[in-house]
């Protein structure tokens, strides 16, 4: 069961940029732990990621997450004014059931 998704609504060019998300696993109501998978891209251009994906960490109720670095410039045109699109999908298959939680966001550059 999804739990929160977390995103920023805008972001500086140049600037790094995180999303998380926590899901519970509804047949125990423990945090779902894993690896998530992630993607963000603005127009055709797939983002560098900035940090390596966060697993999501039961004990200490922590979300998984995804960092990217927004470039200033992409084919040498500016960043700003445009959209980052992009999705965090958290797969947890420690328990009887697995859980697959995603979802997408979309954040505007500045």
């Amino acid at each position: 069961i999804f739990k929160n998704f977390i995103a920023p609504k805008a972001v500086k060019a140049g600037d790094p940029f995180t999303v998380g998300m926590t899901a519970v696993r509804d047949v125990d109501g423990q945090v779902a732990t894993g690896d998530p998978i992630c993607k963000a891209k603005i127009g055709k251009t797939l983002l560098r990621r900035w940090n390596p994906p966060v697993a999501a960490g039961a004990a200490a109720r922590s979300p998984a997450s995804c960092s990217w670095l927004v470039p200033k410039k992409i084919g040498g045109k500016t960043t700003k004014g445009k959209t980052i699109v992009g999705g965090l999908t958290l797969i947890d298959g420690s328990g009887l059931h697995p859980v697959v939680e995603s979802r997408s966001f979309s954040v505007k550059v500045r």
